[in-house]
């Protein structure tokens, strides 16, 4: 059997993952928003790629972002992580 202390610590784990996930959701979500104004609609494949970067990586690319200029240009950013 297991004891209360246990299955709270499962529990926050597995909020903590939910939460650290939406927010990777969100910032995937931004990126996508961001570049369909800045170059237009964003190829699935790019959007796929986006899916594989970590946190900081995601970041990254959303200060790169201003000095990329086509989907070239982010396919060659994503190529280099």
């Amino acid at each position: 059997m297991v004891d209360a202390a246990t299955l709270e610590k499962v529990e926050q784990r597995g909020i903590q993952q939910g939460l650290q996930k939406g927010v990777q959701q969100g910032r995937r979500a931004l990126l996508i928003r961001l570049m369909t104004r800045h170059i237009g609609e964003v190829p699935s494949g790019i959007q796929t790629s986006l899916g594989t970067l970590t946190p900081d990586q995601l970041d990254d690319l959303g200060e790169a972002l201003f000095d990329l200029n086509s989907y070239a240009d982010i396919e060659t950013w994503l190529s280099r992580q």
